[in-house]
């Protein structure tokens, strides 16, 4: 049985194997008649008893015996004495309590997909039916923000430029995680786009005579290209963050021969991504 919470609070099911019985948070075994049967939850791995729930983190989960008005208690064993006719038990697996938000789970250390749990299904004269119940993050992890980046100003200026001026412009980039990356370093990358690329190189659209002009980006002295782009590490601790200091530098022999007066325009957008 694995089990996938999502950042808004949902939990989705679905059984592998022999488990599977028709619903996907439902556990279930065949059972011969009149002999006795025993049922057990119990925690693996990081998983926990919590009461009559399995929980890890903020995640706690209730297991009931479909038919049955009670619930299969964690750590709690159920006997089922001498069933009248043979059939299948079903242990149907469900979210116990109200939570908006699994994200912390990713601050949880260890594989994408782990145990948190077992099912033990046993009847006498039989080979037991083990179950293992799986906590999977690969969509909590797909959907977590675990970084947060913003320019300290929206729009930059070079001021004026002619064949024997070079110009240049700083802005600074703030870049920080955000509570749910958890506390371990975090690779990260940072890129710019813009529709104006072309031949691996920024460019500035003149607005007189339609020419585009190739320009540069620096991060924290490092040349940046569409095809190179600047990457760095935020350390260890709860939502640290580092301010990367960005120059756009325009050479003054590009604009060589450009119409007096023009101004030169591009759109950038920085795109900070998590290297996993």
């Amino acid at each position: 049985m694995v089990v996938q919470p999502q950042v808004n609070g949902d939990v989705h099911f679905f059984a592998e194997g022999f488990s599977a019985g028709g619903d996907s948070d439902t556990i279930s075994a065949l059972y011969n008649a009149d002999r006795p049967m025993s049922l057990l939850l119990s925690p693996a791995g990081k998983g926990r008893c919590e009461g009559e729930l399995l929980a890890v983190e903020t995640l706690k989960l209730s297991a009931q015996i479909v038919g049955e008005k009670s619930l299969l208690g964690c750590g709690v064993p159920v006997v089922i004495e001498d069933p009248s006719k043979e059939g299948r038990i079903r242990i149907q697996l469900k979210k116990a309590a109200s939570v908006s938000d699994f994200s912390a789970l990713m601050r949880e250390k260890g594989a994408l997909r782990q145990q948190m749990g077992v099912v033990q299904i046993s009847q006498q004269g039989s080979e037991s039916h083990i179950v293992p119940i799986y906590l999977d993050l690969t969509l909590l992890q797909q959907q977590v923000i675990t970084l947060s980046a913003a320019f300290d100003k929206p729009a930059l200026q070079f001021g004026l430029i002619g064949p024997d001026r070079d110009a240049t412009a700083t802005a600074n980039l703030r870049i920080g995680k955000t509570l749910q990356a958890g506390n371990d370093a975090l690779l990260y990358r940072v890129a710019f786009e813009s529709s104006q690329l072309q031949d691996n190189r920024y460019r500035l659209l003149s607005s007189t005579d339609q020419q585009f002009i190739p320009y540069q980006i620096f991060v924290s002295g490092v040349e940046v290209t569409p095809s190179q782009p600047y990457e760095g590490e935020l350390p260890e601790g709860i939502a640290t963050s580092e301010l990367l200091n960005v120059k756009f530098s325009l050479s003054g022999k590009a604009v060589h021969g450009m119409t007096a007066g023009s101004r030169l325009l591009d759109t950038v957008t920085a795109v900070v991504t998590p290297e996993s």
